[in-house]
């Protein structure tokens, strides 16, 4: 009788010693999962963050430049484009490659603004083409809303613990926006012929 008890104690105490162990084992597996989760999300929260303030202030810097160089036009042509000017165009260039470094060239939604990064980058530089400069910044933020918001929905799906239909929803989104960049947001060819 004494042995069967030794033996169900040893047998419990395995299976408390397995449990321990199994239980331990899928609390570090959880725990560094989470970690990295909350760090993947942390930090791509902050590169949108940054890459909206980015789209933002480009086109800001590349009516700057225009407006200089356009203001040199009326006085006395462009040997007389000011200091400002080239600080500017300096800017708008710093602008253009980090925006570019930001974004993935393979992604479609990247792909268009890139095209209007480089659009409004050589529009700025004209002295003719405001009301186009203008059109080229409208298009870059009706792209740019699409892509912050697949990223946001990148952020959330991250986070989430069982993502149900979340593939469905990507596939839908990504409809709506071929949608738009064939119709409303397609972007034009642009021919530059000025100054």
């Amino acid at each position: 009788m004494m042995g069967n008890e030794v033996a169900g104690a040893i047998i419990a105490l395995l299976g408390v010693l397995t449990s321990a162990i199994l239980g331990s084992t899928i609390a570090f597996v959880t725990s560094r999962k989470s970690l990295y989760v909350n760090a993947v999300t942390v930090e791509r929260s902050k590169w949108i963050e940054k890459l909206r303030s980015n789209l933002a202030e480009y086109p800001a810097i590349a009516h700057a430049a225009h407006y200089e160089a356009n203001k040199a036009m009326k006085q006395d042509g462009p040997v007389n484009l000011s200091p400002e000017y080239f600080v500017l165009l300096r800017d708008l260039q710093r602008m253009k490659s980090l925006l570019k470094l930001q974004l993935n060239p393979l992604g479609s939604i990247d792909q268009n603004i890139i095209k209007l990064i480089d659009r409004i980058y050589e529009l700025a530089r004209t002295t003719t083409f405001g009301p186009t400069l203008g059109e080229a910044e409208l298009l870059l933020v009706l792209h740019a809303q699409f892509l912050l918001k697949e990223e946001w929905e990148k952020v959330k799906l991250e986070a989430k613990v069982l993502p149900r239909g979340e593939h469905e929803k990507a596939l839908q989104r990504q409809r709506a926006y071929e949608e738009f960049a064939r119709e409303a947001g397609a972007i034009p060819s642009f021919k530059l012929t000025g100054g």
